[in-house]
């Protein structure tokens, strides 16, 4: 899994904080248009979180689609990621759009599940005994090798994303780009510049477009390869895969 380091959040960083609200931008079922808002996840949402990974993300992801990985999916390994998931939970980097829809309680609508990534880090890499997971963990580093981010933006540490996911039924209504932008007010609150990761579909690189999220490596995926050649998503949906940063200003208040 993608976990390699101890950070967690300073205790300096207020939690659980909001860091947008919005109006979805189409009417629900019901003909209501939902409010919504962009907060931290916080540790009692670590169940409903990793089921919504597990749920969605894992099925609906590009990369996961092509190697048909949710339906193959071990229990064995189906228990480790959803621990996994846990766990980054609790470290309170994580953010989720949460709604009142339909029914005034609050309700968790898109999950972007965070983490902190230190230079050196990719030395210390878990070893997955799963052929599948040592290919996404390929592609994660793939693009980190082609472009120096800490040279390039002067860090030493960044935050970035195992997934981005919305439910199905509040697709549609601006989530994925307040989301990320969510996450990267985040980022400012916990006194870190740079937030980042590969968008493999082509509905997460338009948001991450439209959240200001500088494009570093567009890959077509026909060149994303493993060790000994071979295209390692054959098949895929997905044409490209873009690696993508949003730099920050540390500490800076300019939460809604």
């Amino acid at each position: 899994m993608a976990m390699v380091n101890e950070w967690q959040r300073p205790e300096t960083s207020p939690y659980p904080r909001v860091y947008r609200r919005f109006k979805g931008k189409k009417p629900m079922p019901d003909g209501r248009v939902a409010d919504f808002w962009v907060q931290d996840a916080t540790v009692d949402m670590d169940e409903e979180i990793a089921d919504h990974m597990m749920t969605y993300f894992s099925r609906d992801e590009p990369m996961s689609r092509s190697l048909n990985y949710h339906e193959e999916m071990s229990d064995e390994m189906r228990q480790m990621g959803k621990a996994h998931m846990k766990s980054l939970v609790h470290k309170r980097l994580s953010v989720v759009a949460m709604t009142d829809w339909p029914d005034g309680k609050p309700h968790v609508a898109g999950v972007n599940l965070l983490y902190v990534f230190c230079k050196g880090d990719e030395k210390n890499i878990p070893q997955i005994p799963d052929k599948k997971i040592k290919k996404f963990q390929r592609v994660m580093f793939l693009t980190l090798e082609m472009v120096d981010v800490y040279k390039k933006y002067g860090v030493d540490k960044f935050t970035t994303a195992l997934g981005l996911s919305v439910k199905p039924e509040f697709r549609g209504q601006n989530l994925g780009v307040e989301i990320l932008k969510g996450r990267a007010q985040m980022t400012s609150a916990i006194g870190l510049q740079l937030t980042l990761n590969n968008f493999t579909g082509f509905a997460s690189q338009k948001q991450a477009e439209r959240a200001g999220y500088e494009l570093l490596v567009e890959l077509p995926y026909s060149e994303v390869k493993d060790e000994e050649g071979n295209e390692m998503f054959p098949g895929i949906e997905a044409k490209t895969l873009q690696f993508r940063a949003k730099y920050v200003n540390p500490n800076e208040d300019n939460f809604d």
